[in-house]
């Protein structure tokens, strides 16, 4: 997609979401943590599991942390 910035030029950005993440991944994330996930986050996970928003190759973007990824950098 193309932004334009405050002095009229025209950027390139780029949103990638992850695929959906699994039922047991949720439920281990959730084990996890001790609690139940909110119903809005679970929809979300369930449809795409985190995203990049807005990345630009320079000034990158907006990372949306996956459940795989939570629990690789944990261990």
């Amino acid at each position: 997609m193309y932004i334009q910035n405050k002095n009229g030029e025209i950027d390139t950005y780029s949103c990638t979401f992850h695929p959906p993440a699994s039922k047991s991944d949720i439920e281990r994330l959730e084990s996890e943590i001790g609690i139940n996930i909110p119903l809005d986050y679970r929809n979300f996970l369930e449809t795409c599991n985190g995203c990049s928003l807005f990345d630009h190759t320079l000034y990158g973007g907006e990372n949306i942390t996956s459940v795989a990824l939570m629990f690789s950098e944990s261990s």
